[in-house]
């Protein structure tokens, strides 16, 4: 039947929360009505809306804004900066400490280790002692801190290796960086629920989960708790350089594109936990017509690749996630994930985003049984089902792309943080 019609407006509160509606397309927008009662036309995403005061650390030596004079790439190949800057201005953010649910620690880690390699290690010590010399910290001993850290260096098993959170004897009784970490909330892109309390109550009761012989590596975390978060699309493009590569095209002008499916990587690379043969099976499409598969491309290349397709393939990688993920999604390109794991451990915002609304999923073995037969049905949906891919992926992007026009990202890591990490797990581990 036919939808009904939109109720009179409802008055937002004030200051109104960032209703979920689409971004600017030709399609119309959702009744304001349903956006109110936390639903969305398509069902993508509830309202993303954080009510929670926050504190953010606003030491210069924590910031560490004097690298944008000396990176021009200064957060451009991780979404630390963006995150930082646009808390910065949130509504909720307050400079009283004894009325923060939580604190958001602003140390920019992979971007300093981007620009300032040689100085790095020096400059995140005099940040971390700013840190723990604190108000806040001394009094929370780190609990309900959140810190951004999207990089795998970070994990336990390259800790020793990279050393990206130094030991410092000058930090007193929290010189040992696990130490440190004990209590905070990590932003990253993977959740192998291997934090130390975790482990300690579940590991024993399934088997050991937290060290199991094929992923010898594990347990990953050594921090108090991990919300996932996506990568940046456009990773390591300046801003100014995939503001073009962010289609807001009509259903119609969508479903016209040219290529039904788009897959492109590089062929010769190797990978781990035997990803290499799932990265290397879609290249057996390449014959099919309205499909565009084949060897990596330049970063604005692949982009304009996506942006002329309907379905884009994702598979896993070195783990579970993928930055193939996020370019497709802001390409407007449906995802296609062949990746067993990545609802498990690498799927952001579980609590705000339904991600079977604008994604399909084919699992690996039937991918590489045959992956023409595993694709097919993609040519088979019915105009009513793209539709409905189509205006749940224009919704979901917002929350998952941290450069769009109108994004929701950092609203939904912190909302994320709130719904997943507080209170924090108990603190006799």
């Amino acid at each position: 039947g036919s939808e009904p019609p939109c109720p009179k407006p409802v008055k937002c509160p004030s200051p109104p929360p960032p209703c979920l509606t689409p971004a600017p397309t030709e399609e119309p927008k959702p009744c304001p009505a349903l956006a109110q009662r936390g639903e969305s036309r398509f069902g993508a995403a509830t309202t993303v809306h954080l009510d929670e005061p926050f504190y953010w650390y606003s030491d210069p030596d924590i910031l560490m804004r004097d690298l944008s004079d000396v990176c021009g790439n200064f957060g451009a190949s991780d979404p630390d900066v963006t995150l930082i800057n646009t808390a910065e201005k949130h509504p909720m953010r307050t400079t009283d400490i004894s009325k923060a649910k939580f604190f958001l620690i602003t140390i920019p880690t992979v971007s300093l280790w981007f620009c300032s390699k040689d100085r790095a290690t020096e400059r995140m010590k005099r940040a971390l002692r700013k840190l723990v010399a604190s108000e806040s910290w001394q009094e929370t001993g780190g609990r309900r801190h959140v810190w951004s850290l999207f990089d795998w260096r970070i994990m336990r098993w390259a800790d020793e290796t990279f050393k990206r959170i130094p030991d410092d004897s000058a930090r007193g009784k929290w010189a040992d960086h696990q130490v440190l970490m004990k209590h905070v909330t990590v932003l990253t892109y993977e959740n192998w629920q291997g934090h130390p309390h975790t482990c300690k109550v579940y590991s024993k009761k399934f088997d050991d989960y937290c060290h199991p012989a094929d992923y010898n590596w594990m347990p990953f975390e050594y921090w108090g708790c991990t919300v996932v978060v996506p990568y940046l699309a456009g990773e390591g493009a300046l801003a100014s350089d995939v503001q073009k590569h962010y289609p807001t095209e009509s259903f119609e002008k969508w479903s016209g594109r040219k290529h039904v499916l788009f897959y492109r990587n590089d062929m010769k690379r190797e990978y781990f936990w035997n990803a290499t043969p799932v990265r290397r099976k879609p290249i057996e499409l390449e014959n099919m017509t309205e499909t565009e598969i084949g060897d990596v491309h330049g970063k604005m290349e692949h982009l304009r690749g996506l942006r002329n397709s309907r379905f884009c393939i994702v598979t896993r990688g070195d783990t579970p996630s993928s930055h193939k993920m996020y370019d497709a999604i802001r390409e407007l390109c449906v995802p296609v994930i062949i990746s067993d794991l990545f609802f498990t451990v690498a799927k952001p915002f579980p609590t705000i985003l339904a991600w079977d609304t604008f994604t399909v999923s084919i699992p690996e073995a039937h991918f590489m049984k045959n992956p023409k037969h595993a694709v097919a049905h993609l040519w088979t949906l019915a105009p009513g089902e793209l539709r409905r891919l189509h205006g749940a992926l224009v919704e979901a992007r917002r929350v998952l792309d941290w450069r769009a026009p109108d994004s929701l990202t950092t609203e939904a890591a912190l909302a994320s943080t709130v719904d997943v990490c507080m209170p924090g797990p108990v603190d006799d581990v």
